[in-house]
């Protein structure tokens, strides 16, 4: 059998970690020879433009790299490419394919989706999935039509969400999953001529809107699971973030302590102290609209992760001043 040339569109780190695990599978019966990529992005004090880390990963195997701006006037070099293409694997690409280029490759275009589909299509699946509380979640391998993630299924995998995981937990076993899933469609699925795809349900849609900046500023009037969900999902992008005093300062690794329970009329954001939990992990319990949450790590703006007691011991704690 002849090795499927496969051509791969994705952007962000996810992406990359499943591009490299097909550029360095030792096998015959594929390869990647062209990458689609958002165009570089300013980034950092600098302002400098940045590569995608796809397009870094391509540049390195020495693959031609693709970073059109306006796909629905795609130049000839790229339609051409994408026509010599058994089949495009498209992961977290962040542009919509217009139906002229899905149409190009030989076998059309597979999308990799973090999400059990039709819940959470869109732009951010992992985090919208942990904000919301989910239980489940998973992966789908779907054949691409112009919709928002709303082609039929090839393959899916679901698991448990646990309590504790955050985007970049979930994310680590969503990249496992995945990189299973694709390999197994490019080894045993795709020149399979009696596979029949299942067409998504229309019920139990969810759209996974992209992160704005300002869902990284904390709320304490909201419930304790709100807020610990929130962390959970947004702790890395864009970092979530409450200010004390005149410090704006960013916290990640909480814990849901009183769950949901009006807590003495006490002033959302107040803390109440230091406290030492089941696993011996010592947090700040914070206060919340109901219920109360504790936070393990802390970080001025500037500065580096501290300790709750560090924290503390640090800024001159009163109760009087509390978290808004």
């Amino acid at each position: 059998m002849k090795s499927i040339r496969v051509g791969f569109a994705g952007t962000p780190e996810f992406a990359a970690n499943v591009l490299n695990s097909l550029l360095t599978e030792d096998s015959g019966n594929y390869s990647v020879c062209m990458i689609m990529t958002q165009k570089p992005k300013k980034s950092g004090r600098g302002l400098k433009l940045v590569d995608s880390p796809v397009s870094e990963l391509g540049q390195k195997h020495n693959i031609i790299v693709y970073t059109p701006e306006n796909l629905c006037s795609a130049n000839q070099e790229l339609k051409k490419k994408l026509k010599s293409i058994d089949i495009l694997v498209v992961v977290a690409y962040g542009l919509l394919l217009p139906l002229n280029l899905l149409k190009l490759p030989q076998h059309g275009c597979i999308n990799i989706h973090p999400s059990l589909l039709p819940r959470w299509r869109g732009a951010a699946p992992i985090q919208r999935a942990l904000e919301a509380g989910d239980t489940y979640t998973g992966v789908c391998l779907i054949q691409m039509d112009p919709g928002l993630d709303t082609g039929p299924i090839w393959a899916y995998e679901k698991i448990a969400i646990a309590k504790k995981d955050t985007y970049e937990t979930l994310e680590d076993k969503l990249f496992g999953i995945s990189e299973k899933l694709i390999k197994n469609f490019l080894h045993h699925q795709i020149f399979d001529p009696n596979f029949i795809l299942k067409k998504q349900s229309d019920c139990g849609v969810t759209i996974a809107t992209k992160i704005a900046k300002i869902e990284g500023k904390v709320d304490w009037a909201e419930k304790a699971s709100i807020i610990n969900n929130k962390i959970r999902a947004f702790s890395l992008q864009p970092g979530i973030y409450s200010t004390y005093g005149a410090m704006r300062v960013k916290l990640n690794d909480s814990v849901l302590l009183d769950s949901d329970i009006q807590l003495n009329l006490e002033v959302p954001g107040s803390i109440v102290g230091v406290i030492k939990i089941k696993s011996g992990q010592e947090v700040l319990k914070i206060i919340c609209g109901k219920g109360s949450i504790g936070i393990g790590k802390l970080k001025k703006e500037g500065g580096k992760w501290i300790s709750p007691r560090d924290f503390i011991n640090n800024n001159d704690f009163k109760k009087s001043i509390f978290f808004v």
